[in-house]
């Protein structure tokens, strides 16, 4: 008798563990049964890896994730999520949460084994020291929330290789010091200026175009696997000595800045491809211009050129594309493609009134493509 009793007690501890749950959430439900193809239970939930709960609506974290003690990857993201529970601390292998365009205010930093955490497009104001916990991580993206302030402590985490903070109302950021970063996105915040960056030897991409910043700091210059620096839309005038060091730099953007002139500083960049000064207050090209050997597209849309700049032919063959849009060019000499091998020549919304006939015969007999518009009723007359 004892023996059967212990054989239905056993039975009955089976049965409760393996026992089918009960899902409110149809849409939840059958995510689960998909995901799994066999009966929901406490055992069958430690077979799923990787899971999705993409655009269902959701205002809370679906309770039963705390069992899929085996989850590497969450995807919960289009939802109307304001917290992230306690219970997902007991993941021990969840590597991966992308919770973007949900409502959380607070910052998940329970979740000590990530290495990939997308924030996206949530309403979270503040980083605390708590960031530290996360020492793992290598990705954070938390573009479009409300943040205003950041810890220092994000520094902490040396493993980070991709950061995203833009889209936010940051007025100052705690100065770069990662050694694995390769991505930092800092566009369309209120930052007055860049941070110093220090021990980023691997920074491939930083971005910080619309925001408040005056000058560059003098630590950009270390940042000697820089390929693209975008700063457009800022208000900068200076930048530092030794940009020359900058020897992986390919594309630069500056456009709509407070530039009367490009700076002898970046003609040193030798390593510069595609060149973007548009929207500014520039008039003339230094002759130093020459020094951009490896120079393939040139932008000086929107700017204050009267008379087309010579010293541009100080760039030589390498040169493929040049626009010079809305400008005050009122005559195009021929010089340009007698000293220049351009691809593309734009010209359009100039004051254009006198073009050497042999700059359109030219055109019709090599590759170049010369492309202008007559502005008004000023009639172009070819000499």
């Amino acid at each position: 008798m004892n023996i059967i009793k212990l054989f239905l007690l056993f039975f009955n501890i089976i049965f409760l563990f393996n026992c089918g749950y009960k899902i409110q959430n149809p849409l939840v439900k059958n995510i689960i049964k998909n995901e799994l193809k066999s009966p929901i239970t406490k055992t069958n939930l430690l077979k799923i890896k990787i899971i999705s709960f993409d655009n269902l609506g959701l205002k809370q974290m679906p309770q039963i994730i705390k069992d899929m003690k085996n989850l590497e990857i969450l995807s919960i993201k289009g939802n109307k999520i304001k917290i992230i529970p306690q219970s997902l601390k007991n993941l021990n292998k969840l590597k991966e949460i992308n919770i973007s365009n949900n409502k959380l205010t607070i910052f998940p930093y329970q979740i000590k084994n990530l290495t990939k955490l997308n924030l996206n497009n949530n309403e979270i104001e503040i980083i605390t020291n708590k960031v530290k916990n996360l020492s793992n991580l290598s990705e954070l993206y938390i573009s479009n929330n409300k943040l205003k302030e950041i810890s220092n402590d994000i520094v902490t985490l040396l493993k980070l290789k991709y950061l995203d903070l833009s889209y936010n109302n940051l007025t100052n950021i705690p100065d770069i010091n990662l050694p694995n970063i390769i991505f930092l996105n800092l566009e369309n915040n209120s930052l007055k200026s860049l941070p110093e960056v220090f021990n980023a030897k691997q920074l491939a991409v930083l971005k910080a175009k619309k925001n408040q910043i005056t000058t560059i700091p003098d630590t950009i210059i270390n940042c000697t696997s820089l390929n693209t620096l975008g700063l457009e839309d800022n208000k900068i005038y200076y930048f530092p000595e030794g940009m020359e060091n900058l020897k992986s730099l390919k594309n630069l953007n500056l456009s709509r800045n407070n530039l009367y002139y490009i700076p002898i500083q970046i003609c040193n960049i030798i390593s510069l491809e595609n060149f973007w000064v548009n929207g500014n207050n520039l008039r003339s090209i230094p002759y130093a211009i020459g020094g951009l050997i490896n120079l393939k597209k040139l932008y000086l849309n929107n700017n204050n050129y009267y008379w087309f700049p010579e010293n541009l032919y100080n760039l030589g063959n390498n040169l493929s594309e040049l626009s010079i849009k809305n400008n005050q060019l009122s005559y195009i000499p021929y010089k340009i493609l007698e000293n220049m091998k351009l691809s593309f020549l734009y010209l359009q919304n100039n004051p254009i009134i006198k073009i050497h006939n042999n700059l359109i015969q030219w055109e019709k007999k090599k590759s170049t493509k010369i492309i202008f518009k007559k502005r008004g009723n000023n009639k172009v007359i070819t000499l």
